[in-house]
Protein backbone atom coordinates (compact mmCIF):
# COMPACT_ATOMS: atom_id res chain seq x y z
CA UNK A 1 0.00 0.00 0.00
CA UNK A 2 1.25 3.65 -0.76
CA UNK A 3 1.08 5.66 1.44
CA UNK A 4 1.08 9.83 0.98
CA UNK A 5 2.92 12.26 3.57
CA UNK A 6 4.80 15.48 3.69
CA UNK A 7 5.74 18.15 5.86
CA UNK A 8 8.22 20.53 6.34
CA UNK A 9 9.76 22.86 8.61
CA UNK A 10 8.22 25.09 10.47
CA UNK A 11 7.55 28.80 9.77
CA UNK A 12 6.00 31.49 11.80
CA UNK A 13 3.56 33.96 9.33
CA UNK A 14 4.69 37.13 8.97
CA UNK A 15 1.90 39.19 8.45
CA UNK A 16 -2.33 39.48 9.60
CA UNK A 17 -4.27 38.34 7.35
CA UNK A 18 -7.38 40.16 7.17
CA UNK A 19 -11.31 39.20 6.14
CA UNK A 20 -14.28 39.82 4.34
CA UNK A 21 -17.50 38.15 3.21
CA UNK A 22 -19.15 39.21 0.02
CA UNK A 23 -22.30 38.04 -1.50
CA UNK A 24 -22.04 36.68 -4.83
CA UNK A 25 -25.55 38.47 -6.25
CA UNK A 26 -24.27 42.53 -4.65
CA UNK A 27 -20.64 42.31 -3.49
CA UNK A 28 -21.50 43.89 -0.54
CA UNK A 29 -18.85 43.86 2.09
CA UNK A 30 -20.02 42.09 5.56
CA UNK A 31 -17.42 42.44 7.91
CA UNK A 32 -13.01 42.60 8.56
CA UNK A 33 -11.25 40.67 11.65
CA UNK A 34 -7.84 41.28 12.48
CA UNK A 35 -6.66 37.69 14.05
CA UNK A 36 -3.87 36.53 16.25
CA UNK A 37 -1.49 34.29 15.10
CA UNK A 38 -0.81 31.12 17.44
CA UNK A 39 1.77 28.92 16.74
CA UNK A 40 0.85 25.32 18.19
CA UNK A 41 2.00 23.47 15.00
CA UNK A 42 -0.30 20.43 13.59
CA UNK A 43 -0.72 19.31 10.48
CA UNK A 44 0.83 15.60 10.21
CA UNK A 45 -0.37 13.79 7.32
CA UNK A 46 -0.64 16.15 4.10
CA UNK A 47 1.03 15.20 0.53
CA UNK A 48 4.33 14.10 -0.99
CA UNK A 49 6.14 15.79 -3.25
CA UNK A 50 8.91 17.37 -5.81
CA UNK A 51 12.67 16.83 -5.71
CA UNK A 52 13.05 14.04 -7.58
CA UNK A 53 15.46 14.29 -10.50
CA UNK A 54 18.92 13.81 -12.05
CA UNK A 55 21.00 10.59 -13.23
CA UNK A 56 18.24 8.48 -13.91
CA UNK A 57 19.36 6.52 -16.38
CA UNK A 58 22.85 7.24 -17.75
CA UNK A 59 25.14 4.94 -19.00
CA UNK A 60 29.03 4.68 -18.13
CA UNK A 61 31.78 2.44 -19.28
CA UNK A 62 30.85 -1.31 -18.45
CA UNK A 63 27.60 -1.37 -18.94
CA UNK A 64 26.44 -0.70 -15.45
CA UNK A 65 23.10 1.99 -15.78
CA UNK A 66 22.88 4.72 -13.09
CA UNK A 67 20.10 3.66 -10.62
CA UNK A 68 17.04 5.31 -10.61
CA UNK A 69 15.43 7.70 -7.94
CA UNK A 70 13.54 5.63 -5.54
CA UNK A 71 9.62 5.82 -5.35
CA UNK A 72 7.47 4.96 -2.59
CA UNK A 73 9.52 6.86 0.19
CA UNK A 74 7.16 6.52 3.56
CA UNK A 75 7.79 7.94 6.85
CA UNK A 76 6.58 6.08 10.55
CA UNK A 77 6.84 6.94 13.34
CA UNK A 78 8.36 5.10 15.92
CA UNK A 79 8.90 7.35 19.13
CA UNK A 80 9.79 10.53 20.62
CA UNK A 81 13.11 9.88 19.06
CA UNK A 82 13.30 7.62 16.28
CA UNK A 83 11.28 7.51 12.82
CA UNK A 84 11.73 4.92 10.35
CA UNK A 85 11.64 5.49 6.85
CA UNK A 86 10.78 2.81 3.99
CA UNK A 87 11.02 2.70 0.30
CA UNK A 88 10.98 0.57 -2.97
CA UNK A 89 13.49 -1.24 -4.42
CA UNK A 90 15.46 -0.14 -7.20
CA UNK A 91 16.41 -2.24 -10.07
CA UNK A 92 20.57 -2.60 -10.03
CA UNK A 93 21.76 -0.76 -6.57
CA UNK A 94 23.44 -1.72 -4.12
CA UNK A 95 23.18 0.71 -1.32
CA UNK A 96 20.95 3.49 -0.90
CA UNK A 97 21.96 7.00 1.31
CA UNK A 98 19.72 8.57 3.85
CA UNK A 99 18.78 12.11 3.87
CA UNK A 100 16.88 13.78 5.77
CA UNK A 101 16.16 17.97 7.10
CA UNK A 102 14.11 19.35 9.90
CA UNK A 103 12.52 22.75 11.12
CA UNK A 104 13.86 25.88 9.51
CA UNK A 105 17.15 24.04 8.31
CA UNK A 106 16.53 22.95 4.57
CA UNK A 107 20.23 22.03 4.02
CA UNK A 108 19.73 18.33 3.66
CA UNK A 109 21.91 16.30 6.14
CA UNK A 110 23.14 12.87 5.37
CA UNK A 111 21.38 10.33 8.10
CA UNK A 112 23.18 6.77 6.93
CA UNK A 113 24.04 4.17 4.16
CA UNK A 114 21.85 1.07 3.55
CA UNK A 115 21.76 -1.91 1.79
CA UNK A 116 17.96 -2.57 2.48
CA UNK A 117 14.72 -0.75 1.89
CA UNK A 118 14.27 0.95 5.03
CA UNK A 119 16.05 2.58 7.62
CA UNK A 120 15.53 3.42 11.62
CA UNK A 121 16.92 7.14 12.51
CA UNK A 122 17.58 7.43 16.07
CA UNK A 123 18.41 10.45 18.24
CA UNK A 124 15.71 12.90 16.87
CA UNK A 125 13.95 15.36 19.17
CA UNK A 126 10.44 15.28 20.52
CA UNK A 127 7.63 16.72 18.67
CA UNK A 128 9.80 17.95 15.21
CA UNK A 129 9.08 17.41 12.24
CA UNK A 130 11.95 15.66 9.60
CA UNK A 131 11.99 15.31 6.03
CA UNK A 132 13.44 12.56 4.19
CA UNK A 133 15.13 11.87 0.77
CA UNK A 134 16.72 8.83 -0.82
CA UNK A 135 19.51 8.28 -3.60
CA UNK A 136 20.14 4.45 -4.94
CA UNK A 137 23.73 4.32 -5.34
CA UNK A 138 25.92 1.78 -7.24
CA UNK A 139 29.16 1.58 -8.99
CA UNK A 140 28.18 3.16 -11.96
CA UNK A 141 27.03 6.20 -9.44
CA UNK A 142 23.75 7.57 -7.20
CA UNK A 143 20.76 8.62 -8.81
CA UNK A 144 18.87 12.47 -8.03
CA UNK A 145 16.59 12.26 -4.34
CA UNK A 146 13.82 10.96 -4.20
CA UNK A 147 10.40 12.57 -3.26
CA UNK A 148 10.53 13.03 0.50
CA UNK A 149 8.30 11.46 2.76
CA UNK A 150 7.55 13.45 6.25
CA UNK A 151 6.70 12.44 9.49
CA UNK A 152 6.71 14.26 13.62
CA UNK A 153 8.14 12.42 16.50
CA UNK A 154 5.70 11.78 19.36
CA UNK A 155 6.07 14.29 21.97
CA UNK A 156 8.25 13.65 25.27
CA UNK A 157 5.94 12.02 27.90
CA UNK A 158 8.48 13.52 30.20
CA UNK A 159 8.26 17.08 28.93
CA UNK A 160 5.04 18.56 30.78
CA UNK A 161 1.43 16.84 31.69
CA UNK A 162 -0.80 17.32 28.78
CA UNK A 163 -4.67 17.64 30.40
CA UNK A 164 -6.18 17.01 27.43
CA UNK A 165 -8.88 14.35 28.10
CA UNK A 166 -9.71 10.98 26.23
CA UNK A 167 -11.46 11.70 23.12
CA UNK A 168 -15.82 10.66 23.11
CA UNK A 169 -17.87 9.63 20.53
CA UNK A 170 -15.32 7.08 19.19
CA UNK A 171 -16.73 4.97 16.15
CA UNK A 172 -15.59 3.00 13.34
CA UNK A 173 -17.24 2.26 10.32
CA UNK A 174 -15.77 -0.40 7.27
CA UNK A 175 -15.46 1.87 4.14
CA UNK A 176 -14.32 -1.04 2.14
CA UNK A 177 -12.82 -4.00 2.08
CA UNK A 178 -9.46 -2.36 2.50
CA UNK A 179 -10.35 0.91 5.30
CA UNK A 180 -12.35 1.57 7.92
CA UNK A 181 -13.02 5.20 9.23
CA UNK A 182 -12.67 6.20 12.36
CA UNK A 183 -15.02 8.97 14.47
CA UNK A 184 -14.41 10.88 17.23
CA UNK A 185 -15.84 14.26 19.12
CA UNK A 186 -13.01 16.88 19.14
CA UNK A 187 -11.46 17.55 22.56
CA UNK A 188 -11.08 21.51 23.46
CA UNK A 189 -7.70 22.78 23.57
CA UNK A 190 -6.34 20.18 21.01
CA UNK A 191 -4.20 20.31 18.74
CA UNK A 192 -4.76 17.28 16.57
CA UNK A 193 -5.17 13.57 17.33
CA UNK A 194 -3.31 10.49 16.89
CA UNK A 195 -4.98 7.06 15.72
CA UNK A 196 -4.02 3.87 17.46
CA UNK A 197 -5.08 0.33 15.89
CA UNK A 198 -5.04 -3.05 17.58
CA UNK A 199 -5.59 -6.76 16.24
CA UNK A 200 -7.99 -7.20 19.26
CA UNK A 201 -9.51 -5.06 22.08
CA UNK A 202 -6.93 -5.82 24.91
CA UNK A 203 -3.78 -5.66 22.69
CA UNK A 204 -1.22 -3.48 22.21
CA UNK A 205 -2.85 -0.22 20.09
CA UNK A 206 0.39 0.96 17.34
CA UNK A 207 -0.16 4.31 15.87
CA UNK A 208 -0.94 3.65 12.79
CA UNK A 209 -1.69 8.01 11.32
CA UNK A 210 -2.60 11.32 13.13
CA UNK A 211 -5.44 14.00 12.03
CA UNK A 212 -6.17 17.52 12.61
CA UNK A 213 -9.97 17.04 11.41
CA UNK A 214 -12.50 14.20 13.93
CA UNK A 215 -11.64 11.29 11.46
CA UNK A 216 -9.58 9.13 10.22
CA UNK A 217 -9.41 6.66 7.28
CA UNK A 218 -7.17 3.92 7.84
CA UNK A 219 -6.58 2.25 4.45
CA UNK A 220 -4.32 -0.69 2.99
CA UNK A 221 -6.02 -3.32 5.69
CA UNK A 222 -7.03 -7.11 5.17
CA UNK A 223 -10.73 -8.27 3.84
CA UNK A 224 -13.39 -9.36 6.43
CA UNK A 225 -11.30 -8.65 9.09
CA UNK A 226 -11.88 -7.09 12.25
CA UNK A 227 -9.69 -4.01 13.70
CA UNK A 228 -9.80 -2.06 16.85
CA UNK A 229 -8.74 1.37 17.30
CA UNK A 230 -8.55 4.08 19.79
CA UNK A 231 -7.63 7.84 19.52
CA UNK A 232 -5.89 10.40 21.59
CA UNK A 233 -5.65 14.10 21.38
CA UNK A 234 -2.33 15.64 21.25
CA UNK A 235 -1.06 19.88 21.73
CA UNK A 236 2.22 21.57 22.63
CA UNK A 237 1.96 20.20 26.47
CA UNK A 238 2.00 16.61 25.39
CA UNK A 239 -0.28 13.66 24.30
CA UNK A 240 -3.58 12.98 26.45
CA UNK A 241 -5.15 9.93 27.78
CA UNK A 242 -6.61 6.89 25.20
CA UNK A 243 -10.25 7.04 24.02
CA UNK A 244 -12.15 3.81 24.63
CA UNK A 245 -11.98 1.50 21.63
CA UNK A 246 -14.22 1.30 18.66
CA UNK A 247 -14.30 -1.62 15.85
CA UNK A 248 -15.34 -2.75 12.93
CA UNK A 249 -14.66 -5.28 10.42
CA UNK A 250 -13.70 -4.61 6.77
CA UNK A 251 -16.29 -6.20 4.16
CA UNK A 252 -15.32 -9.66 1.82
CA UNK A 253 -13.62 -8.71 -1.73
CA UNK A 254 -15.56 -8.21 -4.78
CA UNK A 255 -15.52 -10.36 -7.75
CA UNK A 256 -15.24 -14.19 -8.18
CA UNK A 257 -13.07 -16.50 -6.48
CA UNK A 258 -11.96 -13.90 -3.26
CA UNK A 259 -10.47 -11.42 -6.04
CA UNK A 260 -11.21 -8.18 -7.15
CA UNK A 261 -11.25 -6.69 -10.59
CA UNK A 262 -9.02 -4.14 -11.78
CA UNK A 263 -10.37 -0.66 -11.96
CA UNK A 264 -11.48 1.37 -15.29
CA UNK A 265 -10.07 4.44 -16.67
CA UNK A 266 -10.29 7.69 -14.36
CA UNK A 267 -12.35 10.27 -16.46
CA UNK A 268 -12.80 14.17 -16.69
CA UNK A 269 -8.96 14.69 -16.02
CA UNK A 270 -8.54 18.41 -15.98
CA UNK A 271 -5.03 19.67 -14.78
CA UNK A 272 -4.58 23.87 -13.91
CA UNK A 273 -1.46 25.81 -12.81
CA UNK A 274 -1.32 26.18 -8.89
CA UNK A 275 2.08 28.65 -9.39
CA UNK A 276 4.86 28.77 -11.20
CA UNK A 277 6.38 25.59 -10.08
CA UNK A 278 3.30 24.02 -9.56
CA UNK A 279 0.55 21.91 -11.49
CA UNK A 280 -2.73 20.41 -9.63
CA UNK A 281 -4.22 17.80 -11.67
CA UNK A 282 -7.35 16.34 -10.93
CA UNK A 283 -10.17 13.07 -11.93
CA UNK A 284 -13.36 10.84 -11.17
CA UNK A 285 -13.40 7.93 -10.33
CA UNK A 286 -13.52 5.05 -13.14
CA UNK A 287 -17.15 4.51 -13.73
CA UNK A 288 -16.40 0.55 -14.53
CA UNK A 289 -13.91 -1.88 -12.99
CA UNK A 290 -13.08 -2.63 -9.53
CA UNK A 291 -12.84 0.27 -6.78
CA UNK A 292 -9.46 1.92 -6.66
CA UNK A 293 -7.19 1.44 -3.57
CA UNK A 294 -4.65 4.27 -5.16
CA UNK A 295 -4.25 6.10 -8.32
CA UNK A 296 -0.59 6.88 -10.13
CA UNK A 297 0.07 10.17 -11.59
CA UNK A 298 2.21 10.27 -14.71
CA UNK A 299 3.87 12.71 -16.87
CA UNK A 300 5.00 14.09 -19.94
CA UNK A 301 6.93 17.09 -22.23
CA UNK A 302 4.54 16.19 -25.17
CA UNK A 303 1.08 14.97 -25.16
CA UNK A 304 2.51 12.40 -27.49
CA UNK A 305 5.58 11.36 -25.43
CA UNK A 306 6.19 8.72 -23.05
CA UNK A 307 4.76 9.11 -19.52
CA UNK A 308 6.41 8.66 -16.49
CA UNK A 309 5.16 7.93 -12.98
CA UNK A 310 6.11 10.46 -10.92
CA UNK A 311 3.43 10.29 -7.77
CA UNK A 312 0.74 8.47 -6.38
CA UNK A 313 -2.65 9.40 -4.76
CA UNK A 314 -5.74 7.66 -2.53
CA UNK A 315 -8.11 11.16 -3.65
CA UNK A 316 -9.14 12.35 -7.13
CA UNK A 317 -6.27 14.92 -6.84
CA UNK A 318 -2.28 15.70 -7.06
CA UNK A 319 -0.13 18.64 -6.77
CA UNK A 320 2.93 18.42 -9.12
CA UNK A 321 5.69 20.70 -7.50
CA UNK A 322 9.18 21.34 -8.69
CA UNK A 323 8.51 22.37 -12.09
CA UNK A 324 10.02 24.74 -13.90
CA UNK A 325 8.34 28.33 -14.93
CA UNK A 326 6.40 29.11 -18.13
CA UNK A 327 6.30 25.19 -19.04
CA UNK A 328 3.68 23.20 -20.25
CA UNK A 329 3.48 19.58 -18.57
CA UNK A 330 1.22 16.90 -19.57
CA UNK A 331 -0.60 14.41 -17.58
CA UNK A 332 -2.00 10.77 -17.48
CA UNK A 333 -3.55 9.53 -14.95
CA UNK A 334 -4.07 5.27 -14.40
CA UNK A 335 -6.60 3.51 -11.32
CA UNK A 336 -4.71 0.48 -9.50
CA UNK A 337 -5.64 -1.81 -6.84
CA UNK A 338 -4.68 -5.93 -5.67
CA UNK A 339 -6.17 -7.40 -8.90
CA UNK A 340 -3.57 -5.09 -11.27
CA UNK A 341 -3.33 -1.45 -12.86
CA UNK A 342 -6.42 -0.05 -15.09
CA UNK A 343 -5.63 1.52 -18.75
CA UNK A 344 -4.04 5.11 -18.47
CA UNK A 345 -6.29 8.21 -18.85
CA UNK A 346 -6.76 10.70 -21.90
CA UNK A 347 -4.11 13.29 -21.41
CA UNK A 348 -4.65 17.02 -19.72
CA UNK A 349 -2.12 19.75 -19.97
CA UNK A 350 -1.44 22.98 -18.03
CA UNK A 351 1.54 25.67 -18.20
CA UNK A 352 3.15 26.75 -15.02
CA UNK A 353 3.27 30.63 -14.44
CA UNK A 354 5.73 32.97 -15.12
CA UNK A 355 8.54 32.98 -11.92
CA UNK A 356 7.77 37.24 -11.91
CA UNK A 357 4.34 36.28 -10.29
CA UNK A 358 5.58 34.65 -6.98
CA UNK A 359 8.12 35.52 -3.87
CA UNK A 360 7.45 38.26 -1.84
CA UNK A 361 4.48 40.67 -1.62
CA UNK A 362 0.89 39.16 -0.60
CA UNK A 363 -1.87 36.95 -2.50
CA UNK A 364 -5.38 36.71 -1.47
CA UNK A 365 -7.31 33.61 -0.70
CA UNK A 366 -11.09 33.73 -1.86
CA UNK A 367 -13.17 30.97 0.10
CA UNK A 368 -16.97 30.38 -1.81
CA UNK A 369 -19.72 28.60 -0.30
CA UNK A 370 -21.62 27.54 -3.40
CA UNK A 371 -24.04 24.58 -2.37
CA UNK A 372 -24.10 24.09 1.72
CA UNK A 373 -27.17 25.29 2.55
CA UNK A 374 -25.68 26.48 6.50
CA UNK A 375 -23.57 29.29 6.46
CA UNK A 376 -20.23 27.95 7.35
CA UNK A 377 -17.25 29.60 9.22
CA UNK A 378 -13.45 29.39 8.33
CA UNK A 379 -11.57 28.05 11.07
CA UNK A 380 -7.81 28.06 10.86
CA UNK A 381 -5.37 29.28 8.00
CA UNK A 382 -2.16 26.91 8.16
CA UNK A 383 1.05 27.59 6.86
CA UNK A 384 3.01 24.93 5.33
CA UNK A 385 4.14 22.70 7.08
CA UNK A 386 2.50 23.12 10.36
CA UNK A 387 2.54 26.84 11.89
CA UNK A 388 -0.96 27.27 12.48
CA UNK A 389 -3.03 31.06 12.18
CA UNK A 390 -6.44 31.00 14.18
CA UNK A 391 -9.38 32.91 12.50
CA UNK A 392 -12.27 34.09 14.02
CA UNK A 393 -13.73 35.16 10.62
CA UNK A 394 -17.59 35.93 10.21
CA UNK A 395 -20.08 32.77 8.51
CA UNK A 396 -20.07 32.81 5.25
CA UNK A 397 -23.79 31.95 3.36
CA UNK A 398 -24.69 29.92 0.74
CA UNK A 399 -23.74 32.09 -2.51
CA UNK A 400 -21.56 34.07 -0.67
CA UNK A 401 -17.79 33.87 -0.50
CA UNK A 402 -15.38 35.25 1.58
CA UNK A 403 -11.92 36.88 1.62
CA UNK A 404 -8.84 36.52 3.60
CA UNK A 405 -6.07 39.19 2.26
CA UNK A 406 -2.33 39.78 2.80
CA UNK A 407 -1.78 36.56 3.15
CA UNK A 408 2.24 36.51 2.83
CA UNK A 409 3.08 35.05 -0.76
CA UNK A 410 5.85 32.57 -1.63
CA UNK A 411 4.23 29.83 0.97
CA UNK A 412 1.80 26.83 0.94
CA UNK A 413 -1.36 27.00 2.63
CA UNK A 414 -4.40 24.92 3.83
CA UNK A 415 -7.57 25.87 5.13
CA UNK A 416 -10.23 24.23 7.63
CA UNK A 417 -13.62 25.02 7.10
CA UNK A 418 -16.08 23.85 10.16
CA UNK A 419 -19.79 23.53 8.79
CA UNK A 420 -21.20 21.99 12.48
CA UNK A 421 -19.60 21.86 16.16
CA UNK A 422 -18.40 19.18 15.13
CA UNK A 423 -17.37 18.25 11.55
CA UNK A 424 -15.14 20.23 10.15
CA UNK A 425 -12.77 19.69 6.14
CA UNK A 426 -9.41 20.28 5.61
CA UNK A 427 -8.28 21.86 1.98
CA UNK A 428 -4.97 20.49 0.14
CA UNK A 429 -2.11 22.30 0.67
CA UNK A 430 -1.85 25.12 -2.59
CA UNK A 431 0.37 28.19 -3.05
CA UNK A 432 -0.01 31.78 -2.39
CA UNK A 433 2.54 34.22 -5.01
CA UNK A 434 2.18 37.73 -4.93
CA UNK A 435 -0.74 39.33 -6.18
CA UNK A 436 -2.53 36.42 -7.07
CA UNK A 437 -5.89 35.38 -5.23
CA UNK A 438 -6.91 31.32 -5.05
CA UNK A 439 -9.88 30.41 -5.30
CA UNK A 440 -11.46 27.81 -3.46
CA UNK A 441 -15.43 26.05 -3.04
CA UNK A 442 -17.07 24.27 -0.72
CA UNK A 443 -19.20 22.46 -2.39
CA UNK A 444 -20.80 20.47 0.92
CA UNK A 445 -18.92 17.00 0.94
CA UNK A 446 -15.06 18.59 0.66
CA UNK A 447 -13.08 21.89 -0.39
CA UNK A 448 -11.79 22.03 -4.14
CA UNK A 449 -8.97 24.09 -5.22
CA UNK A 450 -9.23 25.81 -8.45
Amino acid sequence: MKNLTKLLGIIALAAVIGFTITACDDGGAFGDNDNNGDNSGDNTGGYTGGNTGGNTGGYTGGGTSVPSAPTGVTATVVSSSSITVSWSSVSGATSYDVYYDSGSDLTKHFAGNVTGTSYTHTGLQAGTYYAYYIKAKNSAGESGYSSYASARTEFSSGGGTSTLSAPTGVSATAASSSSITVSWLSVSSATGYYIYRCSSSSGTYTQVGSSTSNSYTNTGLSASTTYYYKVAAYNSAGIGSQSSYASATTSSTSGGGGTTTKPGIPTSVSASAQSSSSIRISWSAPSSGGTPTWYNILRSTSSSGTYTEIGYATATSYTDTGLNASTTYYYKVEAENSAGTGSQSSYASATTNSSSSGGGGFGTIRLNNDSYSSPIRLTTIVEYPGTVYVSSANEIAVGSYGTFSSVPAGKKYRVNVLISTSTSYNSDWFDVYANQTVTMRFTGTGLVVQ
